[in-house]
């Protein structure tokens, strides 16, 4: 699964949750805001690619419940985000697989361009 530009406001987590063994997901150009829990969480086995997203006040970024990998590159983390150590488990995720081809816009961009598009337009 692949979720790239949404905006997630003011939650308690969940956004996703993933586990099990064979889960891929791959999350970039996301924006997380005034997220209390954790924002992604990876367990049992799943695989998370999580590149050139935009935390703002998350308790956990994105949260290792035991068994789940991250690899994370090219995140900001402001505020409150910037204070949790659950980042990346450090793991090669995806390594058995050729991905699509995609463009990541750079994190520092992503308040504006995704927040702007969100809601009544």
């Amino acid at each position: 699964m692949t979720a790239h530009h949404n905006f997630w406001d003011t939650a308690a987590g969940r956004n996703p949750k993933i586990d099990g063994y064979n889960s891929r997901v791959h999350m970039f150009n996301n924006y997380w805001k005034n997220i209390t829990y954790f924002a992604i969480s990876a367990s049992d086995g799943a695989e998370v690619l999580v590149e050139n997203n935009y935390f703002e006040n998350s308790a956990k970024p994105h949260w290792n419940q035991g068994s789940g990998y991250f690899s994370a590159s090219g995140n900001i983390y402001t505020g409150r985000s910037a204070t949790d150590q659950y980042r990346d488990s450090g793991a090669t995720v995806f390594s058995d697989v050729q991905l699509y081809p995609y463009r990541l816009d750079s994190a520092n961009t992503l308040g504006s361009q995704v927040d702007g598009g969100t809601g009544p337009q």
